[in-house]
């Protein structure tokens, strides 16, 4: 408990604009505060309660130069976990903020059956880090997305939704000095997200770099278990075509037995086109 508490000793903190704080011992003794105005949350006491005003009231009479260090800071707490709660969903870039796109909201139709319940999975229950949505447009794989980005978040945890090509973009900012990070910093800030989202992979233009950076960042995602969920419109000779062979390996790898990756074909028709 808080020095406060002791009726014969009182830790204090003397505050000065000239000197730095420093600890010292008032040579007084004070009526102990109330263990029954102690908050439960934050474990200091509850300037509120009369007692407490009362006791500390005695004491600035007597010692007025000395500040006592005893309030409750469950509102600070929530403050600051307000404000961290605000920078991680900003930082998520999850699109649809204002009209969330979840599991509940998916309109299934036929050639969707798999992809939903292969999310619903992931979610529920985890499974192989990564899970590969592939499917032409229009047929829902960036709904999913951002179906389990949103669960993740909800969740308390770090999660980064990025298009393929922006990505990249991110990445190209770091050699004209147009981002605040390096490339190693920057890669590192995304593999240390809880859940990354990759949508349109393949859609970027097709470049010996883009490939690179783009195999890297999956196959250390992929080495070191951390969840991944990408959206693509490539067949696997597409992507093969585009980005290469190595990364189509990866991502269309049919040993079992590695237990990386979870791949669902979409097998759906543009919505957007449908009556």
């Amino acid at each position: 408990m808080e020095s406060l508490n002791n009726p014969s000793r009182s830790t204090t903190e003397l505050t000065s604009t000239e000197k730095p704080q420093r600890l010292i011992i008032s040579p007084l003794k004070f009526e102990a505060l109330p263990d029954s105005a102690v908050c439960p949350e934050c474990g200091w006491f509850d300037v509120t309660d009369t007692e407490v005003i009362r006791i500390l009231n005695r004491r600035v009479e007597k010692e007025p130069d000395i500040f006592y260090r005893a309030s409750c800071k469950c509102d600070q707490n929530i403050r600051l976990a307000n404000r961290n709660n605000a920078i991680r969903w900003k930082d998520s870039n999850i699109p649809h903020l204002d009209e969330p796109r979840t599991l509940a909201t998916f309109r299934g139709r036929p050639g969707t059956e798999e992809a939903e319940r292969a999310v619903n999975n992931y979610i529920q229950f985890g499974g192989a880090p990564a899970l590969v949505l592939v499917g032409q447009t229009g047929s829902g794989k960036s709904h999913l997305l951002e179906a389990i980005g949103r669960d993740a978040m909800e969740n308390n945890q770090t999660v980064r939704y990025d298009t393929a090509a922006a990505f990249l973009d991110r990445l190209r900012h770091t050699y004209s000095g147009a981002d605040d990070q390096d490339l190693w910093q920057l890669t590192s800030w995304y593999q240390d997200r809880s859940l990354v989202l990759l949508d349109d992979l393949g859609a970027e233009a097709s470049k010996d770099w883009a490939a690179q950076q783009l195999t890297d960042f999956i196959d250390n995602r992929l080495r070191n278990k951390r969840r991944l969920v990408i959206a693509t419109n490539c067949t696997e000779s597409e992507l093969g075509e585009r980005l290469g062979e190595r990364l189509r390996s990866r991502l269309y790898q049919t040993n079992d037995e590695l237990h990386e990756v979870k791949r669902v074909t979409m097998l759906a028709t543009d919505y957007r086109m449908s009556r």
